[in-house]
């Protein structure tokens, strides 16, 4: 059996939160299955109903921090995707709300399904973890 692999999006540009949504539709256009699980304030383009009309293929919730990460396991434990964002999560684990050692057990759950990290930045304890780590960056202010 193959384990899924690892994926770290970081930075603080915008696309932090877009190039996860497009790999999320390149997915389902795939026919894999997708879950995001976002961690953050803002549910902009939840409320806007554009992003629900792409359940079942991608499948979005919005909880805080041991609620998600709660819900991540479940996730990861019956195989229910392929692939599983994590949008956000590596904030919390600079602001303490989520150790590494929390991320480390949750991400050893996850047998065949990639998971995708978001977050502004990520530690290098995190960041050895990863199979790839993409840093966005705005090259023109």
């Amino acid at each position: 059996m193959d384990r899924g692999g690892i994926y770290i999006y970081t930075g603080e540009s915008r696309g932090g939160f877009t190039a996860p949504w497009g790999l999320a539709v390149e997915a389902a256009a795939e026919g894999r299955p997708v879950v995001m699980i976002r961690f953050t304030e803002s549910q902009e383009w939840e409320d806007s109903g554009f992003i629900r009309r792409m359940e079942p293929e991608i499948r979005l919730f919005h909880f805080e921090a041991a609620y998600g990460l709660s819900y991540a396991k479940k996730v990861l434990t019956v195989s229910e995707c392929e692939l599983l964002i994590l949008d956000g999560i590596l904030d919390l684990t600079q602001q303490g709300s989520i150790t590494a050692e929390e991320l480390e057990g949750l991400l050893e759950n996850r047998h065949e399904t990639d998971v995708l990290l978001t977050g502004s930045s990520v530690s290098r304890e995190i960041s050895c973890l990863a199979d790839a780590v993409y840093c966005l960056e705005k090259a023109k202010p």
